[in-house]
């Protein structure tokens, strides 16, 4: 997509028997033309959805993601750029998934993005540890530079052996025994860019 422009909404949808798709597939968005994706995380991660499943499983319902049963992904971050964005996905595995649909809502800006976006580019990041340690260290899930706002962090959790205290809900300094996220902040683009 040619730019200035603001993308307002992704919407992406497959049949939810294909769970594994959600986790194999790789979006991937670029920026303006840099050379590495701001965005590179799997496909049902991006939307908050871990472990590879699916509407089907797992319902969000806030003011950036909603995931509805049957399997309707939906981001409405704000997304600006400058000249040109370009979104990729990469899928694992070869099938015949009976639909795969995909939709991005954007604005056009002619006369230049609107000073406060100007500078704003949007990052996704995936981290996965399996198994992760039990005790003893803090699980890094973001390591910026620079200014920029953290709009949020998802987490999917699961316990590798059913244990009362394998997992405290942000408490101390344990963390769980398996560990997905998806970062989701807007960071500043150099001043060289």
């Amino acid at each position: 997509i040619e730019g200035p422009g603001i993308i307002t909404h992704l919407w992406i949808t497959f049949p939810p028997a294909n769970s594994f798709w959600g986790r194999e597939s790789i979006l991937r968005i670029f920026w303006d033309g840099e050379e590495n994706p701001s965005v590179y995380t799997p496909l049902a991660d991006f939307f908050g959805v871990p472990f590879g499943l699916t509407g089907k499983d797992f319902n969000i319902r806030s003011e950036y993601l909603v995931v509805a049963p049957q399997n309707g992904f939906n981001s409405y971050f704000m997304m600006p750029f400058v000249k040109h964005v370009r979104i990729e996905l990469f899928v694992k595995r070869q099938v015949q998934l009976g639909g795969f649909y995909f939709q991005a809502d954007y604005h056009q800006y002619p006369d230049g993005l609107p000073k406060n976006y100007h500078e704003l580019r949007f990052h996704a990041q995936f981290r996965h540890e399996n198994p992760c340690e039990n005790y003893g260290r803090n699980y890094l899930f973001l390591d910026a530079q620079g200014e920029g706002i953290l709009l949020g962090a998802t987490f999917g959790i699961q316990t590798n052996e059913p244990q009362a205290d394998a997992w405290y809900h942000g408490g101390g300094d344990r963390k769980s025994t398996r560990l997905n996220s998806s970062h989701i902040p807007l960071s500043r683009m150099p001043s060289s860019a």
